[in-house]
Order: C-alpha cells, then sequence, then structure tokens
C-alpha cells in the first residue's frame, strides 16, 4: 500500500512538473511572441521614422532648392535691372551730351544771328543819321533786318518745335487710355518751370472727348519734370512765357 502511494504521489508529481513545464513553455513561447511583436512595431515604428525623415528631408531639401531657386532669380532680375539702368544712364548721358552739342550750336548761330541783327542795327542807324541816305538803300537795309529777323525766330522755332515733340513722347509714355489709339487731338498751353515742372495747364482746344481730354492732362502731370531747354536765355525765349502745344495720340 505504501508503495502504492509512493508511486501515485511520483504520478503526480510528475503530472504536476509537466504542467509546471507546459506553463513555462506556454509563458517562453508567449513572451517570445510579445518579443517578436514588440520587434515588429518597434520595426515598423522606426521605418515610419526613416520615412518621415526622408520625407521631412525632401521637403527641406526641396525649400533650399525653391529658396536658392528664388535667389538665383532675384539675382538675376537684379543683374538685369543693374543692366537696364546702366544702358540708360548711358543713353542718358548720350542723349545729353548731343543736347548739349545741339544748345551749344544753337546758341552760336542765335550769338551769331544777334550780331548780325546788332550789326544791321548799327548800319541802319548810320544809315538813317546819314543825309544822303537814299529811300532805295534803306528799303534794302530794312528788308535785311527783317531777313535776319526772320532767321532768328525760325531758329527758336525750331527749338520750340524740338522739345515740344520730346515732350510729346515723355507723355506718351505715362499716357493711359481706353483704346491704344484714340485719333483725336486736344491742345493745352503748358507753363513750366526752368527745370520742366509743371506750373500749370490751360486747356486751349478741346477733343470733344472729355475722357481723353484728361487723361491727356493726367499723363502731363504725371510726365513732369518735362524735358525743356537747360540754358535760362534759350528756355526764357522758347518757354518762359508758356507754350502751346497739340496731342494727338
Amino acid at each position: 500500500r505504501q508503495q502504492k502511494l509512493k508511486e501515485k504521489a511520483r504520478e503526480d508529481e510528475k503530472k504536476r512538473q509537466e504542467k509546471r513545464d507546459k506553463a513555462q513553455a506556454e509563458r517562453e513561447r508567449k513572451r517570445e511572441e510579445d518579443r517578436k511583436e514588440r520587434k515588429r512595431l518597434e520595426d515598423q515604428r522606426q521605418q515610419k521614422l526613416k520615412e518621415k525623415a526622408r520625407e521631412d528631408e525632401k521637403k527641406r531639401q526641396e525649400k533650399r532648392d525653391k529658396a536658392q531657386a528664388e535667389r538665383d532669380r532675384k539675382r538675376e532680375e537684379d543683374r538685369k535691372e543693374r543692366e537696364r539702368l546702366e544702358d540708360q544712364r548711358r543713353q542718358e548721358l548720350e542723349d545729353r551730351k548731343e543736347r548739349d552739342r545741339l544748345l551749344a550750336e544753337a546758341e552760336k548761330k542765335r550769338q551769331e544771328q544777334l550780331k548780325k541783327i546788332r550789326e544791321t542795327q548799327k548800319q541802319l542807324d548810320k544809315l538813317e543819321q546819314s543825309s544822303s541816305l537814299t529811300e532805295q538803300q534803306s528799303q534794302e537795309a530794312l528788308q535785311k533786318q527783317q531777313s535776319e529777323t526772320r532767321r532768328f525766330q525760325a531758329l527758336i522755332q525750331d527749338e520750340i518745335d524740338k522739345y515740344s515733340n520730346q515732350i510729346r513722347a515723355k507723355v506718351l509714355d505715362g499716357w493711359k487710355y481706353a483704346t491704344e489709339k484714340s485719333g483725336l487731338t486736344v491742345v493745352y498751353e503748358l507753363f513750366l518751370s526752368p527745370s520742366g515742372r509743371v506750373v500749370d495747364i490751360v486747356l486751349v482746344a478741346r477733343s470733344g472727348n472729355s475722357a481723353y481730354d484728361e487723361s491727356v492732362k493726367k499723363a502731363i502731370l504725371i510726365a513732369s519734370p518735362l524735358p525743356v531747354p537747360k540754358e535760362q536765355p534759350l528756355f526764357e525765349r522758347t518757354f518762359g512765357r508758356g507754350v502751346i502745344i497739340e496731342f494727338k495720340f
């Protein structure tokens, strides 16, 4: 009987051991599964982090590339603008030199004309004082003086026409109207300062379209200061008392 009890105890112990071993194996299996699952989740998390890092880096690179492209674009625009301003400066310098040359020539001719007029006047004065002056000689002298005067007036008119054309061109640059070409004509009298600043504008002849007239007036104000002779004596003889200009765009 004792022997049976011992065998039964050993059998029970064996079963309990097997049960413990089985439970231990099950725990280890679950731990391994949990470890593998944690590893899978960690690998997945790391993969997502890497993908996010790559995406973030891609976005940062795109942003850097975009910023670099924008800097390059601005540098190119600045370079082109500097070239444009330099070309404009050179053109203005050339225009100024040419204008100064033409003004110098015009002033030289004007002085020559004035000299001739003064000489003619002196001759007339002498002839008038001479008792032997005939009526024919007096008439010839008068005609010569009138001819010189007309030549001088023509020279002044040429200067007025030249600067009037320059004024029309500058006004046209800033002119804005409903159509590209209106075919209308408006006449304004401009009163300008020696620097070309518009002091006053007087409507001389309407075009028949008040909107067009107003658009030209605004363009004149926008274009101020306008081109005028730089030399004070020439300015006074040409634009000093106002100038009437026809605007037909």
